[in-house]
């Protein structure tokens, strides 16, 4: 598993005292209740009162949830660390989709949350119902907006997790079971980053694009051989240098085998495998390097890949889509085995005005200007 992170902000939020309740089942009830509307002081009371009744911190509600199962939900650190002090258990599974903690957690991209459950020992290889990691329900790219320009005030980068294909950028393969700053950026200005299951991505505010991890298949953009052959892994940040020439990146999404970002100009590049198509073009199974979809020729906004399948946003507010189609993922009308190498248009959705995409292994989310 892995995350990274560049800078975070909580929220305040005043809301009324949970009622109290006197049974076992309404104690259980009233933590849960206490979790999910209350303040911190709430969670002390009921957990207070669960100790005196002889209660279970684990109990399961009607839906198969844990009272840390909607601390991690609503993304607030202070209830989740008093929850976990308790001996709230890290990696027990909710009950309809087997998914941990941390699980949870990244997939709803809340990375504080994210590393106190790993300072609690959460299981970072811990499969769901489907055999899929934390990591692998990462909804799409962790990205925050840090800054822009060349007065910016440079920025520092975190990862965490596993480091088994150098992804954390630390130098090694180690487990960080801890945030730990990624000394190679330090002193630029980072204002984009990426994360998938073998490498990580940055972009600087000057649009540059920075790599690392394991390369097999092409995923990190660069052209030595013994790096896209998987004989050599980048275990530091590189910058990609091909194919980009002087084009500022604007955006950019990493996945488990390709990268596709879009530049300032609207231009949409590739690389990585093609196995399924999510490149967006023919004739290769890999690419090694970046190279353009030029079949698209309007000019691109916003982008999200996922294990085999690509979607990106246009300026006029169009979807489109290309890869694997195997669940539907594309938006056609259809499901089947064959791929889509090319882009296509999601013709349901047009006439709305969209603006942002987000794309997992086996679905596509869009949002419109207007919050639909």
């Amino acid at each position: 598993m892995t995350e990274l992170l560049v800078s975070h902000h909580g929220q305040k939020q005043t809301l009324q005292s949970p009622a109290r309740k006197s049974s076992l089942g309404g104690v259980q009830k009233d933590l849960c209740l206490a979790v999910r509307e209350g303040s911190l002081a709430d969670v002390e009371s009921a957990l207070a009162l669960l100790k005196k009744n002889g209660g279970n911190i684990n109990s399961r509600n009607i839906f198969g949830l844990t009272p840390l199962h909607s601390a991690i939900w609503r993304n607030q650190v202070p209830i989740v660390r008093r929850l976990l002090a308790a001996g709230a258990d890290p990696d027990a599974r909710d009950g309809e989709s087997g998914w941990s903690s941390l699980h949870r957690a990244l997939h709803f991209g809340h990375l504080a949350v994210a590393s106190v459950l790993l300072q609690s020992g959460a299981s970072i290889t811990l499969e769901d119902c489907k055999s899929r990691t934390p990591v692998d329900l990462l909804s799409g790219p962790v990205l925050q907006v840090v800054g822009s320009g060349y007065n910016s005030v440079a920025t520092e980068v975190f990862s965490w997790g596993s480091g088994a294909n150098y992804q954390l950028g630390t130098g090694n393969a180690h487990l960080q079971k801890l945030p730990c700053k990624v000394d190679s950026l330090h002193g630029f200005v980072i204002k984009l980053i990426s994360a998938a299951k073998f490498h990580s991505v940055a972009v600087t505010s000057l649009g540059e694009v920075y790599t690392w991890g394991y390369g097999r298949g092409g995923r990190l953009g660069h052209p030595d051989f013994d790096i896209h052959s998987g004989q050599a892994a980048v275990i530091t940040p590189r910058r990609v240098t091909s194919g980009l020439g002087s084009r500022r990146v604007k955006t950019i999404a990493a996945a488990k085998h390709h990268t596709v970002l879009a530049t300032e100009g609207g231009e949409v590049f590739t690389w990585g495998s093609n196995r399924e198509g999510q490149l967006g073009y023919t004739s290769v199974d890999t690419q090694p390097t970046p190279r353009r979809v030029s079949s698209l020729k309007l000019k691109i906004i916003a982008v999200a890949a996922a294990n085999k399948h690509t979607a990106v946003v246009s300026e006029s507010g169009e979807v489109f889509t290309w890869g694997c189609n195997r669940e539907g993922q594309l938006g056609y009308g259809t499901s089947n085995s064959a791929s889509n190498y090319t882009p296509r248009v999601v013709e349901s959705l047009k006439g709305k005005d969209l603006v942002g995409v987000a794309a997992a292994k086996y679905h596509t989310i869009v949002l419109g200007a207007d919050g639909e």
